[in-house]
């Protein structure tokens, strides 16, 4: 008569491939969620960049916007978005282009909100008149896995505004050491 019990070799198996299964499953989720959090600082990004076109062809330069004391280092975790917040230390001039800077204002007199009240990134854009004439670049800095190292997205409008290592026109992620 045959048994029709496990052995204990039978179950170690069982175990081992089970086991290798929710690591793979596991990484391929923290991998596929980080992805998302990225989508959303291109999505974001694209949005200031179309909204920099917009306030430059209606005052003639382009703004520098800042995130509200606090908000960097960014975290792993949601935050609410302050698009018209004047907390902190700066407090912006408004909508007057001063050159070679351009014009200090918040996110909403830049006319932009994202489509979500929460965000994983901090947003910044800044301006600079070059050679080559008025430029700016934006950027998203974020924590996304709680390591304490920064993964940031940078748009330039020119070749290395700010020193930035962005090609003009370019969307490109780097990580940042431990802040």
């Amino acid at each position: 008569m045959a048994n029709k019990g496990l052995t204990l070799l039978e179950l170690v198996v069982v175990i081992a491939v089970i086991a290798i299964l929710a690591t793979v499953a596991i990484t391929s989720y923290n991998r596929h969620q980080l992805a998302t959090k990225d989508k959303e600082a291109i999505s974001i990004l694209r949005g200031l960049v179309h909204a920099q076109k917009r306030f430059y062809s209606e005052n003639g330069c382009y703004a520098w916007v800042f995130p509200p004391s606090g908000r960097i280092p960014p975290t792993n975790h949601k935050q609410p978005w302050l698009g018209g917040s004047r907390a902190g230390w700066w407090s912006g001039w408004g909508r007057t282009c001063i050159q070679p800077w351009g014009a200090y204002i918040t996110f909403n007199q830049l006319d932009f909100k994202p489509t979500s009240s929460l965000v994983y990134f901090t947003y910044y854009c800044g301006s600079i008149l070059m050679d080559s004439g008025p430029a700016f670049a934006c950027a998203a800095w974020g924590d996304l896995d709680g390591d304490g190292r920064i993964n940031r997205w940078d748009y330039c409008s020119e070749k290395r505004v700010f020193g930035m290592q962005c090609e003009r026109g370019e969307y490109k992620k780097w990580n940042t050491t431990r802040f």
